[in-house]
């Protein structure tokens, strides 16, 4: 019992020691997180369904194996609503800033800037949904 203990000692100032020597070469980073939707709860929802992955693997009885399949569902579904959230909400910051920004740049546009357009509308094209073709466009004004 002694010996293990310090082996354990030993590792863990092996450990610690690799580990400041890294840190003053290299510096040290925080983790970024690459799903920015990701949260405490999503957290909490992988760590559930890695315990039940265990538990079923070392038991595999049929409720571990039920139990495995709720958690992967909720896991799922969760992650799901988060991300759906995340994006619904930067594609309403987004949609407000372009919004602005083409508001600004109508106000700005000058008649050459539209004949311009106009004239690099294709022909001959199905119309888009205003249902308005775009030789209309190009003939209408002449």
């Amino acid at each position: 019992m002694e010996r293990s203990s310090n082996v354990d000692d030993l590792w863990n100032e092996n450990e610690k020691s690799v580990k400041t020597a890294v840190t003053e070469v290299l510096g040290f980073e925080e983790r970024r997180t690459r799903k920015k939707w990701f949260n405490e709860q999503c957290k909490i929802a992988s760590t559930e369904k890695g315990f039940a992955r265990t538990k079923m693997l070392q038991y595999p009885s049929e409720e571990n194996k039920r139990l495995l399949a709720i958690k992967q569902r909720n896991h799922k579904q969760m992650f799901r609503r988060k991300k759906s959230a995340w994006e619904n909400s930067i594609l309403e910051v987004d949609a407000e800033e372009n919004l602005s920004t083409v508001e600004q740049r109508l106000d700005e546009l000058t008649i050459e800037e539209v004949e311009r357009a106009v004239d690099m509308l294709k022909s001959e094209e199905a119309p888009e949904k205003d249902a308005i073709v775009a030789e209309l466009l190009k003939e209408g004004g002449k």
